[in-house]
């Protein structure tokens, strides 16, 4: 592969402009949704069923390559949250710049840190099959770190440009 396509697909990383409104819609419905699931306060109990590649009930055996009803009150805000989120923190800008790059790469090496280092400080203070719930919301959260810093950034870096 030559250099000059490398650099093709390294800046064809983005989603298009377009994708970004949508994506906000979808990942403010999906957090909502996941912290109503989160504090118990409203689960739908929507029954589908599902294939799956391979299942194990908490006391059953594993089974491979079966169909099983799933809950799409618990899996839809999941999908809905990593679409929308991705979407959201991963289009373009209407004003796409070397400066917003930087801010959007500082932003996801912020957020990795900040998420290991809230994972760490769980490692210590949360055991048993409460840390299980940590490991999960620290798939989830790396996600959202990202987004509030990058918008953050962003409003600084506008909110600056326009007192000048």
């Amino acid at each position: 592969m030559n250099f000059n396509l490398k650099l093709v697909i390294m800046k064809n990383y983005l989603f298009p402009h377009r994708f970004k409104l949508p994506g906000m819609i979808l990942f403010i419905i999906g957090l909502c949704l996941l912290l109503l699931s989160f504090f118990e306060i409203y689960i739908p109990d929507w029954e589908v069923p599902f294939p799956y590649i391979t299942y194990e009930a908490l006391f059953g055996e594993r089974e491979y390559f079966v169909i099983k009803e799933m809950s799409l009150g618990t899996i839809l805000p999941i999908l809905l949250y990593i679409i929308g989120g991705l979407l959201f923190g991963f289009s373009k800008e209407s004003q796409e710049d070397e400066l917003i790059n930087a801010i959007r790469k500082n932003s996801l090496v912020w957020a990795v840190y900040i998420n290991h280092i809230v994972l760490l400080v769980m490692l210590l203070f949360i055991g048993g099959f409460d840390f299980f719930g940590v490991i999960i919301m620290s798939s989830f959260s790396l996600l959202l770190f990202f987004i509030i810093r990058f918008q953050w950034k962003k409003h600084q870096l506008n909110t600056a440009s326009d007192e000048e």
